[in-house]
C-alpha cells in the first residue's frame, strides 16, 4: 500500500499419500472381560500382518497485514486450513489363536480436518544491540482422535487455545548472536503439523 505497510495473502493446495506393509507387526493382546472393574487379566505378546494406509488433501488460506517503521514492525494474520483424511487399516495373520474369525480390523475411514487461527506479533529494536518480539496466537482445531496408530478411530474432536509468545535478538558485538524465544503452540494433524 506504502512503504512499512504490506498485505500478503497466501493460498495452497498439499497432498500426501502414505501407504505401509508391515509384515510382522507387533501388538499386545489383552483380555479384560474376566476381571471385575476392568482390570487386565491376561496380556500376550503376538504378531500380524499391517496394511496401512493414509491419503490427505490439504488447503489452506492466510492473509497478513504488515506495518512497519524503522525500528518497530507489526504483523496481523488470519489462517484458514480444511482438510479430507482418509486413513485404512488392515490388520491379519495373528500369530496366537484369536477369539473370532476373519481380520483383527478391517477399517476404512474419512474424516475431516479444520483450523483457524489468528495471531499478532510486534517487534521492538529498544537499542542497536537488541529486538525484543511478543505475540499471541489463537487456534481453534477440529481433529481426527486417532488416524495415526492402528487400530484407528471414527470420530474427530475440537480444542482450542490462546498461546503467547516471546523473544529476542541480543547482538553485543558484531561476531556475537545471542538469541532466545518462548512459545507455545498447537499441533495439528499430517500435513500441518
Amino acid at each position: 500500500w506504502s512503504p512499512g505497510n504490506h498485505t500478503l495473502v497466501l493460498g495452497s493446495r498439499m497432498e500426501s499419500d502414505y501407504d505401509a506393509d508391515i509384515p510382522g507387526f507387533q501388538g499386545l493382546f489383552i483380555d479384560r472381560e474376566r476381571m471385575p472393574a476392568g482390570g487386565i487379566h491376561t496380556v500376550v505378546p503376538f504378531t500380524m500382518d499391517l496394511d496401512y494406509g493414509n491419503k490427505i488433501t490439504l488447503y489452506t488460506i492466510e492473509a497478513q497485514q504488515i506495518w512497519q517503521t524503522p525500528n518497530q514492525a507489526t504483523i496481523a494474520g488470519i489462517r484458514f486450513q480444511d482438510a479430507d483424511l482418509e486413513t485404512e487399516n488392515l490388520q491379519v495373520n495373528p500369530s496366537i489363536q484369536w477369539p473370532f474369525n476373519g481380520p483383527l480390523a478391517d477399517q476404512d475411514i474419512n474424516s475431516g480436518f479444520l483450523r483457524f487461527s489468528a495471531y499478532a506479533y510486534h517487534t521492538r529494536r529498544l537499542f542497536d544491540q537488541l529486538l525484543i518480539i511478543g505475540g499471541v496466537a489463537y487456534d481453534q482445531l477440529r481433529i481426527p482422535i486417532n488416524f495415526r496408530a492402528p487400530p484407528i478411530s471414527d470420530g474427530e474432536e475440537t480444542t482450542d487455545q490462546l498461546s503467547p509468545k516471546a523473544g529476542f535478538v541480543w547482538t553485543p558485538t558484531l561476531d556475537t548472536t545471542v538469541r532466545g524465544a518462548y512459545a507455545q503452540s498447537m499441533a495439528g494433524a499430517s500435513l500441518d503439523q
